[in-house]
C-alpha cells in the first residue's frame, strides 16, 4: 500500500463520467484520496474525421487522510475491485465510470 505523498499511476480502462482536470481528486470508499497531477494520453486516432486522444492513465499523488481540499477541486468517488487474474494486481474500479490498475 502506498504511503501519503507517494506517487501512483492509475491506468484507465474506460471512462464515461465528466472529464476530470489536473488537481481533481479520486476518493475510495475508505476515504483514501489520490490527487491527479498529470494525464497520460493515448496515441492520436481519427474519430468523425478529427484526430482525438483519450486519457490512458492518471499520474497521481496519494493524499494523507484528513488533508483539506483546495477550493474548486472536484472529487470523483472510486472503489477497489478484485485482483486481476493475469497480473495479480488490484483493479481500481471507479464509480464515475472508469476502471484502473494501481
Amino acid at each position: 500500500m502506498k504511503c501519503a505523498w507517494d506517487q501512483a499511476v492509475l491506468t484507465v480502462l474506460w471512462w464515461s463520467g465528466p472529464d476530470p482536470e489536473i488537481g481533481d481528486v479520486l476518493e475510495t470508499s475508505t476515504g483514501r484520496r489520490y490527487q491527479i497531477t498529470r494525464f497520460r494520453l493515448s496515441r492520436p486516432f481519427k474519430q468523425n474525421g478529427q484526430l482525438r486522444t483519450k486519457v490512458r492513465a492518471f499520474e497521481t499523488v496519494v493524499l494523507p487522510k484528513g488533508e483539506p481540499l483546495e477550493r474548486g477541486q472536484k472529487v470523483f468517488r472510486w472503489e477497489w475491485g478484485k485482483r486481476s487474474r493475469r497480473t495479480g494486481r488490484r483493479v481500481f474500479l471507479g464509480l464515475a465510470g472508469s476502471r484502473a490498475r494501481a
